[in-house]
């Protein structure tokens, strides 16, 4: 079972010293994941704890999911199946 810090080296060795302090840059990477659809938001929550909690800890990448789950609840099929 490969440890966090493994996979930190891995992820460094591919993305490159700029790279990496890119990716290391909260906002920045918040920025970059507010681009992407829920579905994909959710996704990359497994990339990495790092991931994960940057996306749990902003309040703009949560409504996104949120709205999106709320979309998929009101879709006119969805209020049919319950009245």
């Amino acid at each position: 079972m490969a440890s966090h810090e493994d996979s930190t080296n891995l992820e460094s060795q591919a993305l490159g010293p700029a790279g990496t302090a890119c990716i290391a840059t909260t906002e920045l990477l918040e920025a970059i994941l507010s681009h992407l659809e829920a579905k994909t938001l959710l996704r990359a929550q497994r990339v990495s704890h790092y991931f994960h909690n940057v996306v749990a800890d902003s309040p703009m990448l949560e409504q996104s999911i949120d709205l999106e789950r709320e979309k998929r609840f009101l879709k006119p099929s969805t209020l049919e199946r319950c009245l």
